[in-house]
């Protein structure tokens, strides 16, 4: 079975989190800010709610890491 997006969602992401490596490699603050702050948009009122549902996710997944050591 295959989403025929599937590719370019998956070079999107790959270049994003190319992106993102770069600025923390670099130290790169300003641009590191606003990329964050276009997120923030994109995610607008839902924002809030997206924080609390990453946030559940990532304590799931330290939870069954944890479970396996």
């Amino acid at each position: 079975m295959q989403n025929p997006y599937g590719a370019d969602v998956r070079r999107a992401f790959v270049e994003a989190c190319t992106d993102l490596t770069q600025m923390l490699d670099q130290g790169d603050r300003k641009s590191f800010r606003s990329m964050f702050s276009r997120v923030r948009r994109y995610f607008g009122a839902f924002g809030p709610e997206a924080h609390i549902s990453s946030d559940a996710i990532i304590d799931h997944l330290v939870a069954v890491k944890n479970e396996k050591d």
